[in-house]
């Protein structure tokens, strides 16, 4: 059947809608919205923004495309009847990328068996390449990479790199900072870089290969598969194949939760669930509401046995009247039913009286989908789905039908004016005690009329839930993107007095043209960007003149990209002000780009899926992107070749899936008639294993698997924390079978089991040999402690976590939010229950270690070497702080507030590292509250837009000092005077702030810290709260942006100082400074030719030196920082140079850092082992300017008389220019000849 595709075409709303974007709700709210309401909206929002990243992670391992589809369906179906128990917080999109590279890898399994048994049938056939039942060698090497990462460092790069979340998106969701969001972000893609590098690329093309990652995730998502995943969501038909795989999934969960009560059932199911994830914490799983029966169901099965033929089932459906309970005639039933496979079900049907209808099944049906119909009556819906301890339909399925109500409204705009043409979109919720049916009226949309009237029929008279939004494109806001919201009070529902309010925006006059300038009528243009998102706006279309016009809300930054037939396509950022705004977009003629995928041996691999995908002309590898602009995909023909014939120019991303071998991503590509680009797939170390008592030498069962790796060679190894080799493995009692595809140069395996010590085999090589591990594992016992309260007596409840080291090349630590710990946080191994009488037992565990306690009465840190005996762990009281926020003298109601620790200690390697953050959104009174906080120094602050579209920066709202056992109240935006203005931005580019900040100044002329932050506002306004009365200085310096794959901000082009006076108080309204004119400066970076300025600096051993040292010698200077991911890439190819030259005289390279604290450059250096000459200066040294380094990483290479000799290097480019200038590395005597 064919579908359409999300982002490329308008589709019903009901398919477009449900994602939110990165300002609207966030994960864990929608998640709870569906889970505590069955709110299909917040589902259908989540499919919407994660689709992508699960197609395309199912794509990448499964070669057809039906099998992806179930594949993508069944991820979705298991967070739909597991939301009640998942517990990803904003990060939901790790947790859904495990999910869907099992359901892949399963889906795989499975079609494997099938094409096996069919190769048998037909032995004369060909064999499929496919693999074996259990083997995973058409899983995409990248994806099983990131799967395998530490949680630390797979969330980021799942975030990042496969959502296409900004830096700072992904720091907000992950509730880190967004420096420490760069580090672990660069941190794993290194780790993944590495990996490539050892599977055989250059590291120039592994480190390209990485940055365009997240050309996995650009395919837009088939509207087909959208709109199934909400429907089930919604509690639709769920094809058999999908619900079955579905049902395997969530069965790996129940069976990890019984393994230490049912070992043997556990073995028998290891070989069904032997590489299916189990997902997060196990939790019981809340009976689905769909269900169409008075009681909920028991548990659902893991694989259900296959059907039966000639097994039927009969049952009786009845329509009763919800107000009379009695039988109703003219109800309308329509049955879908199908079996394991997805084939129809045959059925009869016949009538047993009014409002009574009895069907029997020709064979043995898996899923039933029953609608109710009838004219002025709330239509109905409901489902039954196979359960293995009840697999026949019940005798009886209930339809309560209710008399259906009339809802009515209108859309205004901001001066109550009729907004004729608006999209309206309704979703009705209802929950029925007496049956399992759903209101069949979700995503419905409807358009107003002349007067913006707009109406539904079919609405109960009292719904739980009634939610609404509306769009028109001439009152579109900073968001492209819209989400129905709950709607009350539904008394204006009823009488027609229901307002939905759109404000009128700039007007926008979009022409397309061609390179000649020629119009394009019938052109496609999308506003703004990640356009994979599923609510996003239908693109508008040009008219004969190749015209349309949008409406933009002012001080909105965002972009416009136009296709065609025939054309390559174009994409423009625009800044729109108060003043109409007229755009051109010129379509270029279409390139040629051409490619073909090529196994090991270079034969060409026929049917391998390719993903293609464009970003904009500015695209290039380690460009922190928010969705693609253009994505499709092709399929490779009987010689491997694919080809794509309106293509961009350059930039355009590539991934590569194929059966029977490890996925391949290509670097960014050029399009070019001339050139095939060539695509080589690779292929996988099988590891057999076994496990005995190192005393009886009998097999143990019930263990579980952790891996080691040692990425190059001399690295040590790194014990990956959030391990899924154990869900991959196959399991018998005392043994286990696992695949490696990860190119590292060394690999160990940890076996633990409870009532033993972890056992660890030796360091062996994935070089595609088998490998014969035994572990004899020593009896030892369990960890104990008793939690204590502040008074002595002992706590009940609450948790105690286990917290290993945190390596010095690792990163593992222990994050607490809001003075809890996430499920899924921590593996069982490590969590213990804290009894009634305070004890707790955890798993034998040697070396260094730390004991955390977290419950209602207070928290606990005991380090290992703290502990005597058994470990006490004493309380500490919370504290807590609540308080109300006011912006612009309103509350601020769903405000997301978080706290940020700029002085927080630098983890020590070899110790246990543990970060508490908090993070909240206000209510509709802008009030909020923490209940459990660490004393200490809190800062509690906001992210705000800065300048360019996706770049924030973090605005501090309060300060204090937190005490245990205290509470604190806090008067946000009413504790002092507010401060308005607007910033008068010179010229008509781009701009960022990179400053903007005000100053208290006290009575002898010092400025005390901390600065008061300031809000810029897209249009220039300028906000600041809380100033008390005394003497202030406001200072503001406006940067152009970085280019699209650097940090921080471009070249100064304005700077402002101004110098005021607060009196009075909150009461008395903002102080307004009036219009502010910054002064233009002529910033500009250092070029070739020009005489590098002398640079001091100090080592980070404390060292002061200069440049002007290292005069006569050729110098490569690098500014970087720890929180600039782009940085971070490039520290391999220094290290590479470093390598090479470290020994040669007639060379220097330097590394100097911009971070606040050297301290944070010092322990990157040392974790990295990077043995170069490192300095640091700070992000406020004069060197800063005086090199244009404000954009970093900036690179220059300097003659041995001062002259900068090139800029700008990254990657080979270092390599060459260095060789270029200084010959060829040195020998073992010394420099060679050049």
């Amino acid at each position: 059947m064919a579908s359409g595709t999300l982002g490329a075409s308008p589709m019903p709303l009901r398919d477009l809608f449900g994602g939110g974007t990165a300002v609207g709700l966030g994960d864990a709210e929608l998640l709870r919205r569906y889970a505590g309401s069955g709110d299909e909206a917040a589902f259908a929002a989540l499919v919407a923004r994660h689709g992508p990243m699960v197609a395309a992670t199912c794509r990448a391992v499964l070669r057809d495309h039906h099998d992806a589809e179930d594949a993508f369906q069944a991820t979705f179906l298991v967070l739909a009847r597991k939301a009640g128990s998942v517990r990803a917080g904003e990060a939901l999109g790790g947790w859904l990328h495990r999910v869907a590279y099992r359901a892949a890898v399963q889906r795989r399994i499975e079609v494997g068996r099938r094409r096996r048994a069919e190769v048998e049938a037909r032995p004369m056939e060909v064999p499929d390449r496919g693999p074996a039942a259990a083997d995973f060698e058409a899983c995409s090497m990248l994806h099983q990479e990131i799967d395998r990462l530490p949680e630390a460092l797979r969330l980021p790069v799942v975030l990042c790199d496969l959502e296409g979340l900004t830096y700072e998106q992904a720091a907000g969701r992950l509730r880190c900072t967004a420096p420490a969001l760069y580090h672990r972000l660069a941190k794993g893609r290194k780790r993944l870089r590495d990996r490539l590098v050892r599977r055989g690329l250059t590291a120039a093309a592994a480190g390209t290969t990485i940055e365009a990652s997240r050309a996995t995730a650009s395919a837009a998502v088939p509207a087909a598969w959208a709109s199934a995943a909400v429907a089930a969501g919604a509690g639709g038909t769920v094809p058999p194949a999908v619900a079955s795989l579905a049902h395997s999934l969530i069965r790996s969960l129940l069976m990890s939760r019984i393994k230490t009560m049912a070992v043997g059932i556990l073995a028998l199911g290891a070989m069904i669930s032997a590489g299916v994830v189990a997902l997060a914490a196990a939790r019981p799983e809340p009976a689905p509401s769909a269900t169409p029966t008075p009681t909920p169901p028991p548990p659902r099965a893991a694989s259900p046995p296959p059907a039966t033929e000639g097994r039927g089932s009969r049952f009786t459906v009845e329509a009763r009247d919800l107000a009379t309970d009695a039988l109703m005639p003219d109800v309308r039933i329509e049955l879908k039913a199908t079996d394991g496979s997805g084939s129809k079900v045959g059925f009869t049907s016949n009538a047993d009286g009014p409002g009574v209808s009895r069907f029997s099944l020709s064979g043995e049906a898996r899923y039933l989908h029953l609608t109710a119909r009838r004219p002025g009556y709330v239509p109905q819906a409901m489902r039954w789905d196979y359960d293995a301890n009840a697999p026949a339909p019940p005798d009886r399925f209930l339809f309560q039908m209710e008399k259906a109500t009339t809802v009515r409204g209108h859309v205004v705009d901001q001066d109550d004016r009729p907004v004729a043409g608006a999209t309206v979109v309704i979703d009705v919720s209802k929950r029925y005690p007496k049956s399992g049916q759903w209101v069949d009226l979700k995503w419905e949309d409807t358009r107003a009329d002349a007067n913006g009237r707009w109406s539904f029929d079919g609405v109960p008279a009292e719904p739980d839930s009634v939610k609404l939004t509306a769009y028109h494109l001439q009152y579109l806001t900073e968001n492209n993107a819209y989400m129905p919201e709950e709607f009350k009070p539904h008394s204006a529902l009823r009488d027609g007095s229901a307002a939905l309010r759109l404000r009128r925006g700039t007007p926008v006059e979009v022409t397309v043209r061609s390179a000649e300038g020629r119009p394009v009528a019938g052109a496609e243009v999308f506003y703004g960007l990640g356009r994979r998102f599923g609510n996003a706006l239908p693109p508008a279309r040009t008219d004969d003149r190749g015209r349309l016009t949008l409406g933009i809300k002012p001080g909105t930054a965002s972009s416009l990209t136009a296709r065609a037939p025939g054309f390559g396509p174009a994409k423009e950022a625009i800044r729109v002000g108060d003043r109409p705004l007229r755009v051109e977009l010129a379509l270029p003629a279409p390139h040629v780009l051409k490619g073909r995928v090529l196994d090991p041996t270079r034969k060409p691999i026929a049917g391998a899926t390719v993903h293609l995908s464009w970003d904009g002309p500015a695209a290039r590898a380690g460009e922190d992107r928010g969705g693609e602009a253009i994505a499709l995909e092709r399929s490779t023909d009987a010689e491997g070749r694919f080809a794509w014939n309106e293509a961009p120019a350059n930039g355009i991303h590539v991934s590569v899936a194929a059966g029977g071998f490890t996925a391949d991503r290509s670097p960014i590509l050029d399009a070019d008639a001339a050139i095939e680009h060539e695509i080589l797939m690779t292929t996988p170390t099988h590891v057999k294993g076994s496990v005995v008592d190192a005393e009886t030498g009998r097999p143990i069962s019930g263990f579980t698997l952790t891996h080691g790796a040692a990425w190059n060679r001399g690295d040590p190894l790194i014990w990956q924390r959030g391990d899924d080799i154990d869900r991959e493995a196959k399991k018998a009692p005392g043994s286990f079978e696992l695949t490696f595809h990860q190119p590292a140069d060394r690999y160990a395996l940890r076996v633990s089991v409870e009532g033993y010590l972890p056992g660890e085999s030796g360091l062996f090589a994935p070089d595609g040999t088998p490998h014969a591990l035994t572990f004899r594992l020593r009896r030892a016992g369990p960890i104990r402690g008793r939690v204590l309260r502040a008074d002595g007596s002992p706590a009940a409840g609450g948790l105690v976590y286990l917290v290993p080291p945190e390596e010095a090349d690792s990163i593992e630590y222990l994050s607490i939010e809001n003075g809890e710990i996430r499920d899924g946080e921590r593996s069982a191994e490590e969590t213990a229950k804290i009894g009634p009488d305070g004890r707790i037992t955890l798993p034998p565990r040697e070396g260094n270690f730390a004991l955390v306690a977290l419950c209602d009465a207070g928290f606990a840190i005991v380090h290992r070497r703290d502990i005597r005996g058994e470990a006490a762990i004493r309380l500490t009281p919370w504290a807590r702080v609540s308080g109300s926020v006011t912006l612009d003298g309103k509350p601020a109601a769903g405000l997301a507030i978080q706290s940020q620790d700029p002085d927080r200690p630098l983890p020590i390697p070899g110790e246990p590292r543990i970060d508490a953050r908090y993070y909240v959104k206000t209510d509709a009174e802008g009030r909020f509250e923490f209940r459990r906080v660490m004393p200490g120094h809190l800062q509690l602050g906001r992210w705000v837009p800065n300048g360019v579209e996706r770049r924030i920066w973090f605005v501090s709202l309060a300060t204090i000092d937190v005490e245990s056992g205290k509470a604190y109240d806090l008067a946000i935006g009413r504790s002092g005077r507010r401060v308005a203005g607007r910033l008068e931005i010179p010229g008509d580019g781009v701009w960022m702030i990179r400053k903007a900040e005000i100053v208290a100044k006290d009575s002898k002329g010092k400025e005390p810290m901390p600065a008061i932050g300031v809000e810029v506002l897209q249009d220039g306004r300028i906000r600041a709260q809380d100033l008390r009365p005394g003497d202030y200085r406001l200072r503001i310096a406006i940067h152009e942006p970085p280019p699209a794959d650097a940090c921080g901000w471009g070249r100064l082009i304005a700077s402002h100082e101004h110098t005021f006076t607060v009196d009075g108080t909150a009461d008395d309204g903002p102080l307004d400074l009036g219009t502010l004119r910054p002064v233009e400066v002529a910033g500009r970076t250092l070029a070739v030719g020009d005489v590098a300025p002398d640079l001091p600096f100090r080592t980070l051993d404390g060292k002061d030196m200069k440049l002007a040292d290292f005069r006569g010698k050729f110098v490569l200077l690098d500014f970087w920082a720890t929180w600039c991911a782009p940085c971070l890439a490039e520290m391999p190819n220094l290290a590479a140079i470093h390598e090479a030259y470290g020994l040669d005289p007639r060379f220097a390279l330097i590394s100097v850092s911009l971070d606040d604290k050297a301290a944070e450059a010092a322990y990157a250096a040392k974790a990295e082992k990077w043995a170069w000459r490192q300095g640091h200066v700070g992000p406020e040294s004069p060197a800063v300017a005086a090199y244009g380094a404000t954009s970093i990483p900036a690179t220059f290479l300097i003659g041995p008389d001062g002259e900068v000799l090139a800029t700008g290097l990254r990657g080979e480019a270092l390599r060459s220019a260095v060789a270029a200038a200084v010959g060829p590395p040195p020998g073992p005597d010394g420099p060679r000849s050049r």
